[in-house]
């Protein structure tokens, strides 16, 4: 099995879910690889600079652009991508995990919890990035269609496994990384373990910030105020976009 675990991204974390994506050498499946003259058929993930995974912001047509319509057709027909899509494994915190039950329940709709039950759960979890209680799960091009049409998975990882990852990561890398990112980690080597990915796959396992630890380590971190704050409450308020507006 080829892992990269050296900052390599599918794509930047705009989705409640952390990432894995597998495929077989072979394929040189879509853009997660390119082929390199000078490497012959040697496969070299393409790598795109870490960052701190952003909320869930519902931004997911970079994905539905790749595994849907022209992009995808001229990534593999042009560029010669290989013919099939990489498979899409994507993990999220354990208790909270309402796209995992969704898809585990085989429904293409969310399942129904409440914003309580749903806010005393995300208490729990270590990734708090990977939290939103409305991710684009059942809208055209979301998570649903495209781990249907990439014949993906969904996983899941709890606490102790994600730190225990974070952990083994650091220990072979040399390098702290986010919680989530620790979630894609754990959930690659629970699949493992449990004889789930073919050990002539190529993955590439989306490591989406990291370097914290090691940053505050070597420099003195000045914490940043917010210039505006706007809870839940407010968000119907007339007076919103006067508050915004008045930042510039």
């Amino acid at each position: 099995m080829a892992s990269r675990m050296t900052g390599g991204c599918a794509w930047r974390a705009l989705l409640p879910v952390a990432t894995i994506a597998t495929g077989n050498r072979d394929d040189r499946t879509s853009w997660l690889a390119r082929p390199d003259e000078r490497l012959g058929n040697r496969v070299e993930a393409v790598q795109c600079r870490t960052g701190y995974a952003k909320p869930p912001s519902g931004d997911y047509s970079l994905i539905s652009d790749l595994l849907q319509g022209r992009k995808r057709k001229y990534l593999i027909n042009v560029l010669c991508f290989g013919n099939r899509y990489p498979r899409l494994m994507l993990g999220q915190n354990k208790p909270f995990a309402p796209i995992y039950h969704s898809w585990k329940a085989k429904r293409s709709s969310l399942i129904e919890f409440s914003s309580d039950e749903g806010k005393r759960q995300i208490q729990s979890i270590v990734s708090k990035v990977l939290s939103n209680q409305k991710p684009p799960y059942a809208v055209r091009g979301g998570v649903f269609d495209v781990l249907v049409e990439s014949q993906g998975d969904m996983l899941v990882a709890n606490n102790q496994e994600i730190q225990q990852a974070m952990n083994t990561f650091y220990t072979a890398e040399g390098i702290d990384i986010d919680p989530a990112a620790g979630v894609a980690f754990a959930t690659l080597l629970s699949e493992l373990r449990a004889g789930h990915i073919d050990r002539d796959a190529v993955v590439l396992l989306n490591v989406t910030g990291g370097g914290w630890e090691h940053k505050r380590a070597h420099c003195r971190l000045i914490s940043a105020s917010p210039a505006l704050r706007i809870c839940d409450s407010e968000l119907a308020s007339g007076d919103v976009m006067d508050r915004i507006m008045n930042l510039f």
